[in-house]
């Protein structure tokens, strides 16, 4: 019923899985209403998914030169080593404003 709607041009949940699969490469999907092995499409859609936004988040800090520094030390984008360990909050703040190649002053 949603896909009949959305066929019709209304705007509904299914409007937007619909974008979703054509965005990332699954418009076979939409057509064929079938996904074959749901597990495997699962893992595909989230690897794909992951890949956009990482290649989208590179290219955004490639092309901001309020990024410039943060470039020189961060390369991959996952969470700090430092954020996750068991120690108090003031400790993982301080740590997270420092600064190996220049001072917090220039900000």
């Amino acid at each position: 019923m949603l896909k009949s709607l959305d066929d019709a041009g209304r705007n509904c949940w299914a409007t937007k899985i619909r974008a979703l699969l054509y965005k990332y490469g699954f418009s076979f999907i939409w057509i064929s209403q079938d996904v074959g092995d749901t597990n495997a499409f699962i893992r595909m859609f989230k690897h794909r998914v992951v890949n956009y936004y990482t290649l989208d988040w590179q290219a955004a800090l490639d092309t901001s030169s309020r990024c410039d520094h943060y470039n020189n030390f961060k390369s991959l984008l996952t969470v700090e080593t430092y954020l996750t360990m068991d120690i108090q909050l003031n400790y993982r703040i301080a740590m997270s404003k420092f600064s190996p190649f220049e001072s917090q002053a220039e900000y």
